[in-house]
């Protein structure tokens, strides 16, 4: 992938990849930010724990869960240098998630 390449932004992956879980889920609807900019799906009917989908600590979700997608890039580039990926938690959207009891996918 080149330097330039549009997925190596940190938003352009994370898009991507929300959009690949919530395609992927059945259970999962896309939530829009001018919707709710604190998460990126939520559940629309129960959604269970499987090899291919585990969950820690939780067996089961419940309809109208809110579900926070986060990934990283194995390598990324800090400018100079190739570099680590990394998460990126925003501390507002994540208190507002912990509030409603919603989780992180």
């Amino acid at each position: 992938m080149s330097p330039t390449s549009e997925l190596e932004s940190p938003k352009a992956s994370g898009d991507f990849l929300e959009g690949e879980i919530v395609q992927r889920i059945d259970a999962l609807e896309f939530v829009d930010d001018p919707t709710a900019d604190w998460h990126d799906a939520k559940t629309t009917t129960v959604l269970e724990s499987e090899q291919s989908l585990p969950f820690y600590g939780v067996v089961v979700l419940e309809p109208e869960i809110p579900i926070e997608i986060k990934g990283c890039q194995y390598e990324t580039s800090n400018g100079a240098y190739p570099t680590h990926g990394r998460y990126y938690v925003k501390r507002r959207a994540h208190d507002r998630l912990l509030e409603v009891g919603g989780m992180y996918q």
